[in-house]
């Protein structure tokens, strides 16, 4: 619980909705407890705190993934030329107003092997399993997402329009 508020702040900078902020920082602490729970002790401050932001982001961007999926599978016909175009792609949360055409162009100017990275981590490959078709670490996949979601947050919030 001590990390609850920066956790929450963390939320809303990813989420841009308080609801779904809280949301996201109680699953987190429900997963950060069933991971923990038959420990004797505690990993330190700095290890929890790492591994509460990677499980915050981590739970954020499968949500994202999701609703991708879910926006694909409208019967809309004037939303479904968009989810066909952007599902190459699959789109940074919260960016509903960067076209497909912004997201190619963005992911273009990423060096090749975050490119693949990124492609097979938007096809929904597990991080092990990109690990596995790439032959590097785990924690090399988690490392290139990680840079890969700041570059191409750097990129495409200019395009992004706060309501």
């Amino acid at each position: 619980m001590q990390h609850r508020d920066w956790l929450l702040s963390q939320a809303r900078n990813l989420c841009r909705n308080e609801t779904d902020a809280e949301d996201l920082v109680q699953e987190t602490i429900l997963r950060f407890i069933k991971a923990f729970n038959g420990s004797e002790s505690l990993p330190d401050r700095k290890t929890c705190g790492s591994w509460l932001n990677t499980t915050l982001s981590n739970l954020f961007f499968s949500q994202c993934r999701k609703q991708q999926v879910q926006k694909k599978h409208l019967p809309d016909p004037t939303r479904q030329e968009q989810t066909e175009a952007a599902s190459k792609h699959a789109a940074l949360p919260d960016l509903d107003d960067v076209t497909p055409e912004q997201l190619a162009r963005a992911v273009e100017t990423l060096s090749p092997p975050m490119r693949t990275t990124y492609e097979l981590y938007a096809q929904g490959m597990k991080y092990r399993d990109i690990a596995l078709a790439l032959n590097i670490p785990v924690g090399t996949v988690s490392k290139r997402l990680h840079d890969i979601r700041a570059k191409l947050g750097a990129i495409l919030r200019p395009h992004h329009k706060v309501n």
